[in-house]
């Protein structure tokens, strides 16, 4: 697992700014589908797979630092920038310029099962705080569930209506039971 040499993998341009960056969390990893075939996302670098709850929460944590170091980094550009201090404000930049970040979170609901209460409710924050803020400082979220259901899945109604919902197949949830 890429948590075994310490931070989410971190490919850098050559002018030293960060590349987009894809962390999949996914407790179903490697478990065989209806043909038998293994769930590898297509042979995805297993370096950027978590599978279980200590290493999901480790790259939620890690999102939410990165996320929060951004956002004062580009305060500081700011302030730097009214004080008429261009070095420091360029600076800052660099700093909060990290490229995007996609977290994938298969199986949401099956993985929030498996966490003790107090590790849904950090688990459920950062989750908020990456749709709040993270879209503007490049950082996104994919909830993957089978079942959408308000009681399950920790999206409540309000967080719904600015998230984009994709259904495959058939929906299996009647519409009320989504807008709980």
């Amino acid at each position: 697992s890429f948590l075994k040499r310490g931070s989410l993998p971190e490919n850098l341009n050559p002018d030293g700014t960060m590349r987009d960056r894809v962390a999949i969390s996914d407790i179903n990893y490697g478990k065989p589908d209806d043909k038998g075939d293994s769930n590898d996302w297509m042979k995805i670098d297993d370096r950027v797979v978590s599978t279980t709850i200590d290493e999901i929460m480790a790259v939620g944590r890690t999102i939410i630092a990165e996320l929060r170091e951004c956002k004062q980094a580009y305060t500081l550009a700011t302030k730097a920038d009214v004080k008429g201090d261009k070095q420091e404000a360029n600076r800052q930049r660099k700093i909060a310029r990290r490229g995007n970040f996609l977290w994938i979170i298969e199986e949401l609901i099956a993985t929030r099962a498996l966490m003790d209460v107090e590790t849904l409710k950090e688990f459920d924050e950062i989750r908020q705080e990456i749709r709040i803020y993270g879209r503007g400082y490049g950082f996104k979220l994919c909830e993957i569930t089978q079942y959408l259901n308000a009681n399950h899945d920790g999206i409540n109604l309000g967080q719904r209506q600015n998230i984009c919902i994709i259904l495959l197949k058939s929906m299996a949830s009647t519409p009320d039971t989504v807008k709980k």
